[in-house]
């Protein structure tokens, strides 16, 4: 049985398995000479697939799953009367930033300021949503009657960092921790516009991860919201009183808008100039190595602020790390997937401060693993779902 995955996130990529076993993982830029492209670029008329495909002749798949980051969100849109009235803005800022927004929530704000405030729902089948690229990139390439898409982005990251650790050769279970910018809206319906950006799930052989712990952060649409009010601080809406709870699945859930430190890392790409739009976070780790931090030496520049958010970022990976070790106290094996893992002078950090544990740093960490975490766990599914229609 052959599966293809296909991640339609930025670092765009084609996975293959084939009888339980990763054949190849091919990243989009690679063929296209041209970093950081995604899906987004692709246009009905010009160019609607993949070079990968192209290039390297890949067949039709039995089975075809695509991965995303989740493209479904809220988007707020503040009338004049609401932007330009200076106390009805207060107010409203003040409403929203006293709890965490629900649906409910979100009603209530509406039904109050329905005169000054547009509040849209954009969903994966809108122009530019998860299945308009899905369907392009089908059709084009092998249209195949059906394929699976589905709101999952941090379960495929462990589902690819645990399958190429040594932990699972071993028969051995692991823990995997994945962090990124940014994720999949896992609970859309409850709380719209809030993204997974940390996860702890359980890895054992022959089973899907188990979601254990995970954050979700709406920062990207109250910052969003913020930037159409000029005379309020970029953080005005945000609540930053978490929530937290076990939801019906078992997993404990943090409600947040606060960002992720893979988010910090980009938007201070872009504040120390690294680049234009926030793709640079790599530049700014390297940056923090060649200066103190500012809390150590109260120099500000651009190394030393690097190196401050580097020191802070770290002290709250270790509060992650730690949580997921008292989750599990019998296991002694930790992956790191998600583009955060990227980190490499904090992951090294990481073995002084837990001497008693391994790690594990998935080799495709970024969005492009998801092509090969989709594909590994669904032909596992198919293989699993064959075999007991055989027993029966």
């Amino acid at each position: 049985m052959r599966v293809i995955g296909i991640n339609i996130s930025h670092d765009t990529s084609v996975a293959e398995v084939e009888n339980g076993e990763l054949k190849y993982c091919h990243d989009e830029a690679r063929f296209r000479r041209h970093k950081f492209w995604d899906p987004d670029k692709l246009d009905e008329q010009h160019d609607k697939g993949l070079q990968c495909i192209e290039q390297t002749n890949i067949e039709e798949p039995d089975h075809l799953i695509f991965a995303t980051y989740d493209r479904r969100n809220i988007i707020w849109s503040a009338r004049r009367s609401l932007i330009e009235d200076r106390m009805l803005a207060e107010k409203f800022a003040a409403d929203m930033r006293k709890e965490q927004l629900s649906s409910s929530r979100i009603d209530v704000i509406q039904q109050e300021y329905n005169q000054h405030l547009d509040i849209d729902f954009l969903d994966s089948a809108d122009d530019n949503g998860d299945f308009y690229f899905a369907d392009m990139i089908n059709s084009y390439h092998w249209d195949k009657e059906a394929y699976h898409l589905e709101p999952e982005h941090h379960f495929y990251h462990a589902e690819c960092g645990y399958y190429l650790s040594p932990y699972l050769k071993n028969d051995e279970d692991a823990i995997c921790i994945v962090w990124d910018g940014g994720g999949a809206m896992r609970l859309f319906e409850e709380y719209p516009g809030y993204q997974e950006i940390e996860s702890i799930y359980r890895c054992s052989p022959n089973k899907e991860p188990v979601l254990q712990w995970q954050t979700l952060t709406n920062h990207r649409a109250l910052t969003d919201l913020s930037w159409s009010f000029p005379n309020q601080k970029l953080d005005t809406f945000h609540c930053f009183e978490d929530k937290e709870f076990t939801g019906e699945d078992g997993v404990d859930y943090v409600m947040t808008s606060r960002p992720s430190s893979g988010m910090n890392f980009s938007q201070m790409s872009v504040a120390l100039g690294a680049d234009e739009i926030g793709t640079g976070a790599g530049k700014v780790m390297g940056m923090a190595s060649y200066c103190s931090s500012i809390s150590a030496t109260g120099v500000f520049n651009n190394f030393s602020t690097a190196q401050e958010l580097e020191e802070r970022t770290f002290a709250e990976s270790v509060k992650v790390i730690q949580d997921a070790i008292d989750r599990n106290p019998d296991c002694k094996n930790i992956v790191l997937s998600g583009g955060y893992s990227l980190n490499c002078t904090n992951n090294y950090r990481y073995l002084d401060a837990f001497p008693e544990h391994q790690f594990f740093v998935d080799p495709i960490p970024h969005d492009g693993g998801t092509a090969a975490g989709a594909a590994l766990w669904f032909e596992r599914l198919l293989t699993q779902k064959e075999n007991n229609n055989d027993k029966d």
